[in-house]
C-alpha cells in the first residue's frame, strides 16, 4: 500500500462537515479526479463518507493493488 492509499483510508474515517451522496454514473469520473489529485482533502472526506462509494473505490483502487 502506498502513501496515497493510506491517506485515502485515513480520510475515509474522518467525519465530514456535510454528507454527500455520489451517483453511480459519477463513480469512474470522480475516481479519475481522485487518482489525479484534483480533489481537496475536505472534499475527499465528504466523498469517502458515502460508504457505498467508499466500498466501490476501495475494492477497485486499493484492494486490487499488490502489497509492497
Amino acid at each position: 500500500m502506498n502513501k496515497q492509499q493510506r491517506t485515502w483510508i485515513v480520510l475515509s474515517t474522518i467525519k465530514p462537515n456535510r454528507m454527500v451522496k455520489i451517483d453511480t454514473y459519477e463513480y469512474d469520473s470522480l475516481a479519475d479526479d481522485i487518482l489525479k489529485d484534483k480533489i481537496s482533502y475536505q472534499s475527499l472526506i465528504e466523498i469517502f463518507n458515502d460508504k457505498i462509494y467508499w466500498k466501490w473505490f476501495k475494492s477497485c483502487y486499493i484492494s486490487q493493488t499488490p502489497q509492497t
